[in-house]
Formats: structure tokens, C-alpha cells, sequence
């Protein structure tokens, strides 16, 4: 039968069985659509899934700088499928199909527990937290830390021992008996000011004690300020780059001092030399701490330079990440835009260039992907 528009406007059935056919076809053409669609969102979403990265930095408590270095990388190298790194001023210049993840964790011990155990891909930890977990002769325990490996030494912070302007307190060593507040319960700061302290406040020459006979107590750091006004503590310890924006605050309202905390003992030779603490030498030798000042009124009634250790942050990640992976996160880490990003989310962290990597003190080894954007940039120094 021929179908045509002459014959539908003189046959009611064959105008029906036109309509009829037509709504048929778009059904069919809509259902087809949608099941393109479906299969083509099918399509990206495994595309999506084939070049997404993820890798997990753990980091410490929130209110730590560790957390929010942390958080600033994620922002700065994460470039997941669909973002285009910019790469140029106050833009990131993050890693093609990579999404960096921040997590809390209890101190830098449960992360390389957890890096050992397959659990986490990476972290940043203190210098001298590696030294514990890595020196067979380190006063806390060891880890077997053969599947880890550095990325990069990202930042440096400081030890501040903050005490009231009014208090008999000048030096670490004056710190006997005393109650000292460090930081909460597994934050990476209490853990490596137990690790300073021991060297740093060394028997002087007459003998006096170290602070074996201090109480410490774990405490947030805004109650440790309350307690200290309240004089129900006599000193706060904690590492952060300085200036830290929160003690700025605190010594705004409350006359503070900060105590010397030298990389060598006040004990003197027959000739008048300073003596060398043993423990000291050991620390400056591997690489784990380093004499470090706060200049004049870096804190309101800090009226001059203040003597301390300065601590290396490490970014550890697991050995198993591909070399290609690590190459592109090292180099999309020391690029200019990412620097600038950083210092702006994290004032205090002061990222500087990358410094040359000193293989005998790193206490790992360097991870084959960084090793070679090192090798490149002519950052790679053996002693």
C-alpha cells in the first residue's frame, strides 16, 4: 500500500497508522539516546576511573602544621582527569590524573606503620622520627622501613619553649621539676621534643640534671595557653616554622619569654672551650637536627635572639609507587606556581627551593622517580 500525504488526508485509518508509526519511531529513537547516553556516561566513568590516581599523604592532627602542609599539597599537585594544569603564576601545576588525599593520623609512628603495612602510600615525617625508627641503636623502637623511600625534604621547623616573662626559667636546663605541656597525645611534636630534650638538655659541668625530673603533659595547644596564664603549668613546647601565627596572637595579650635551647651544652673545657655534648654531635652529624635562631621581636616582648634546633619535615612515600608517578609529583612540587601556592595556604611552612640531598643523612633511600628530577637538577650531593 503507497503511503503518502494525498492518501493520509483521504483515509482516517492510514492518517492513524502514519501518527501511530512516527510516535513509534521517536520512542524508539529517544530509547536508543538514552542508552547511548547511559553507555557513553558508562564510558567516562571507567575512562575517569582507568587515569585517576589516588595517594594518600598522612599527616597529624588538625591543628598541626603537618595537617596543613599536608592539605596545601593536596591542592597544589592533585590535577584529576578534566582539571588541565595551569602551571604559571598563583595556579597549581599538579600531576595529570592524580588526586592527592590528606589523612589524619594518631603521630608520624602510625603513619609508617601503616606505610609498612600496604595501608597508606605516603607521609610527612619529622627527621628525627625516622632516625628513632631507622637507627638500630635509637632509644624508642624500630620499624623495618625497607619499603620506604624520600620524595623530598619539604620544610623546617623550630622548637619554641614558651614560658611566662615573669618566670626563674632562661635555658632548657632550668626546666627541673617543672610541668610541661607537649602538644596532644601523638602529636609529632610531642614525639620529637621528647627526642630533643634528652639531647639538648645534657648534664652540664656540674652535673646538674636534665629533664628527667620534668612532668609533661599532653595538652591542645589554646588550653596549654589558658593553663599557662593560669600558672597551672610552667611551660609549653612545641616545633613549628616561625613566626607561628598563633603564638603571635598569644604573646599579643600575654608576656611571654622563650628559652635558649642550644645544639651545644653550656659546660666549658679547662680553657674555657664549650664542651660537645656526645648526643649532640650525633644529632648535627646525621643530619637530624640543626642549630637554629629566632631573631628579635619575632614575638611581641622577645627582645633578643633566641638560640634553638630547627627539625627537617620529610615527605616519605612507599617504595612500590612507580617511578614515573614520583618523578612527575617531584617535579610538579618544586615548580614555581606550586611553591607560591603552598606559601600562600601555609605562611609558616616557608618552602624554600629544593637544597641539595645529602644521601648519607636522608636515613632512607631517595625514591628511584625523585632520584632522577634530583639527578636532573643537579641536587644530588654524596659526603
Amino acid at each position: 500500500m503507497d503511503i503518502n500525504a494525498n492518501n493520509a488526508k483521504k483515509s482516517p485509518f492510514i492518517k492513524r497508522t502514519l501518527v501511530q508509526t512516527m510516535q513509534a519511531i521517536i520512542v524508539v529513537l529517544c530509547l536508543a539516546n538514552a542508552s547511548s547516553s547511559a553507555q557513553e556516561s558508562q564510558n567516562y566513568s571507567e575512562d575517569i576511573e582507568k587515569k585517576l590516581q589516588f595517594l594518600r599523604i598522612g599527616t597529624g592532627a588538625p591543628d598541626e602544621t603537618l595537617y596543613r602542609l599536608g592539605s596545601a599539597l593536596t591542592g597544589a599537585i592533585s590535577a584529576p582527569p578534566g582539571i588541565k594544569p595551569a602551571c604559571r603564576p598563583k595556579y597549581p601545576c599538579g600531576v595529570p590524573g592524580l588526586l592527592l588525599v590528606t589523612q589524619s593520623r594518631d603521630g608520624p609512628f602510625e603513619s609508617i606503620s601503616d606505610m609498612t603495612n600496604d595501608t597508606l602510600e605516603s607521609a610527612i615525617i619529622p627527621a628525627e622520627i625516622l632516625h628513632e625508627v631507622t637507627d638500630k641503636n635509637a632509644d624508642i623502637y624500630r620499624i623495618d622501613t625497607s619499603k620506604l623511600t624520600i620524595i623530598a625534604r619539604l620544610a623546617t621547623v623550630q622548637l619554641h619553649i614558651i614560658v611566662r616573662a615573669n618566670s626563674r626559667f632562661r635555658h632548657i636546663t632550668d626546666l627541673q621539676g617543672s610541668t610541661i605541656a607537649i602538644g596532644q597525645a601523638g602529636a609529632s611534636y610531642a614525639l620529637q621534643l621528647h627526642h630533643a630534650w634528652r639531647v639538648a638538655s645534657k648534664r652540664d659541668a656540674k652535673g646538674n640534671a636534665s629533664l628527667d625530673s620534668a612532668i609533661t603533659i599532653n595538652l591542645p595547644l589554646q588550653e596549654a595557653f589558658d593553663k599557662l596564664i593560669e600558672e597551672k603549668i610552667d611551660a609549653i613546647a612545641i616545633t613549628a616554622q616561625a613566626p607561628l601565627p598563633i603564638l603571635q596572637a598569644f604573646a599579643q595579650q600575654n608576656p611571654i619569654r622563650l628559652l635558649e635551647v642550644n645544639a651545644k651544652t653550656n659546660a666549658q673545657n679547662k680553657n674555657g672551650q664549650q664542651k660537645h655534648s656526645s648526643a649532640n654531635e650525633k644529632l648535627l652529624h646525621k643530619g637530624i637536627a640543626r642549630p637554629a635562631s629566632l631573631p628579635p621581636e619575632i614575638y611581641n616582648g622577645v627582645d633578643k635572639q633566641i638560640n634553638t634546633i630547627e627539625f627537617d619535615l620529610w615527605w616519605v612515600g612507599a617504595q612500590k609507587l612507580s617511578k614515573q608517578s614520583v618523578y612527575q609529583i617531584t617535579r610538579s612540587l618544586w615548580h614555581s606556581s606550586t611553591k607560591s601556592m603552598l606559601q600562600q595556604i601555609v605562611p609558616e611552612a616557608k618552602i624554600e627551593k629544593p637544597r641539595a640531598i645529602h644521601l648519607l643523612k636522608t636515613m632512607l633511600p631517595l625514591h628511584p622517580g625523585a632520584a632522577k628530577w634530583y639527578q636532573e637538577q643537579g641536587l644530588l650531593a654524596k659526603e
